[in-house]
This record gives C-alpha cells, structure tokens and sequence, in this order.
C-alpha cells in the first residue's frame, strides 16, 4: 500500500477527514479580507465561491463517505 492510500484510510477511518477539509478553509478567510480591503471584488467572489464548493465537498465527504467506511 502506498503512502497517500494508507494516509486517505486513516483520515477517512478516523472521520478526520471533514476536520482536515474545514481547515483548509482557513486561509481563504485571510484572502477574502485581504482582497476585499484592496477592492478586487471579482476576486472576491471567486473566493467565496469556491468556498461554497468547498462546503459542499464537506458536507458529501461527511454525510456519504465518511459513514460508509466506518467499521
């Protein structure tokens, strides 16, 4: 087994893998002030659209995939 198999596993199996996708968030926020403080305000809303995406992925990986590989 390789390495980002065995560390997927491990992430899915220990229902860390939501926690690890939600901090990733993170610095989009940083971005988001940092942009809308210079006035690029379609840069702006990229940001928050991909966070959108991003919250939905959460919400697949923690509703759906998360419970399936549980043991």
């Amino acid at each position: 087994m390789s390495f980002t198999s065995q560390f997927f596993r491990f992430l899915v199996l220990g229902h860390v893998l939501s926690v690890v996708l939600s901090l990733c968030l993170i610095p989009n926020l940083g971005m988001f002030f940092l942009f809308i403080n210079k006035e690029y305000y379609k840069t702006t809303r990229g940001i928050i659209l991909s966070t959108l995406v991003y919250g939905f992925i959460i919400v697949v990986v923690k509703t759906w995939v998360e419970h399936s590989w549980s043991y």
